[in-house]
């Protein structure tokens, strides 16, 4: 397959996939979100960013699911697949600390999910801007989860 081919493969089955999860169609979500990140392991590498964004859709999909050792698992992975190719101070680094973020908070571990609220606001303000949207978010998050 063309890397054209491939790329809008996985644009395609990752956006079916967050269609279906905004929906609330959590298992049919995470069917395709499984053949997304089988996409691009095969086609793009293991250490390709469509590799990290699907293993954490994943883990936003377990949340939803409340399958919270299972979002763990993938959170982690996705967060040490991003590191190893873009390291730490990246943006999607940061969105994959925020995801393990909600799940600590969710569990009650309310030091570790600040400790990384905040790691993850600093990496999303040093990449993206202050002034970007989803810094509001990662504020909010932060502000939640200290209340």
């Amino acid at each position: 397959m063309n890397a054209y081919k491939t790329k809008e493969t996985w644009d395609f089955l990752n956006i079916n996939c967050t269609v279906l999860c905004n929906r609330g169609f959590y298992k049919e979500a995470e069917e395709i979100a499984v053949k997304a990140l089988q996409v691009a392991k095969t086609d793009f590498g293991p250490d390709d960013i469509h590799v990290t964004i699907s293993l954490n859709n994943l883990a936003v999909i377990a949340c939803y699911k409340e399958e919270w050792t299972r979002a763990e698992t993938c959170a982690r992975q996705a967060l040490a697949a991003n590191i190893k190719a873009r390291g730490i101070n990246h943006t999607e680094s940061g969105n994959c600390l925020s995801t393990l973020a909600y799940i600590h908070n969710h569990l009650g571990r309310k030091d570790a999910a600040a400790s990384l609220y905040r790691w993850a606001l600093e990496i999303r303000e040093q990449t993206l801007g202050p002034d970007h949207p989803a810094i509001a978010v990662n504020r909010e998050n932060l502000s939640d989860c200290l209340a």
